[in-house]
């Protein structure tokens, strides 16, 4: 975003991480069965498809939590994805207790979801590009695959998998995660305020 503002205003941004209510997340007891998530609107945009996709030619079960399009559930006679649609908050944090990690194939300027899923201590597997590389730690949070493709998220899975230790030390996520808090965000809008004032 900052660099936009940058090419078409020719302005300097102070970015600002929008507040993620991490606290009712942190306190999940991580308990990851045998299937990856998706979440999110089944929109374009979002790549539902690359994360379905991914799992149905690999093999691995996938529960996609999220309300739009039905054009994907072709998928759901393989066996291996199960669509929950729209999911309450409990459901939502069920979902992340137990999964072996959030798929996020999609770009988003944040991305509110894949910090909600690292504050519950919950590994992002991440398309590099977007606000994922500012809101997940790689090697220690989650990790990246570099193409929007099914066989790019496939060798990523399978790298998460033979180094799925490392993603289990919960109080990395916790102090990870500090950074997009509530009061993370009133502290820096206090400090770009009072700058401004000093001007």
């Amino acid at each position: 975003m900052a660099k936009r503002i940058g090419r078409y205003y020719n302005r300097q941004a102070t970015v600002i991480y929008p507040p993620a209510d991490i606290e009712k997340f942190i306190s999940i007891e991580r308990k990851p069965q045998d299937f990856y998530l998706f979440f999110g609107q089944l929109a374009g945009y979002k790549r539902a498809d690359i994360a379905i996709e991914a799992c149905v030619k690999s093999g691995r079960k996938l529960v996609v939590a999220g309300a739009g399009t039905k054009k994907t559930k072709k998928y759901a006679k393989s066996g291996l994805v199960t669509f929950r649609g729209r999911v309450s908050d409990g459901e939502i944090l069920d979902l992340f207790a137990s999964t072996k990690a959030l798929l996020f194939p999609g770009i988003e300027d944040f991305g509110i979801i894949p910090v909600e899923a690292q504050a519950a201590g919950c590994p992002v597997i991440a398309y590099r590009e977007g606000g994922v590389l500012e809101t997940v730690k790689e090697g220690v949070t989650g990790l990246f695959f570099n193409e929007q493709t099914p066989e790019a998220l496939i060798a990523a899975m399978d790298h998460f998998e033979r180094n799925e230790a490392q993603f289990k030390g919960r109080e990395v996520f916790k102090d990870h995660v500090q950074q997009f808090s509530k009061t993370a965000f009133i502290k820096r809008m206090q400090n770009v305020l009072a700058e401004k004032k000093r001007i």
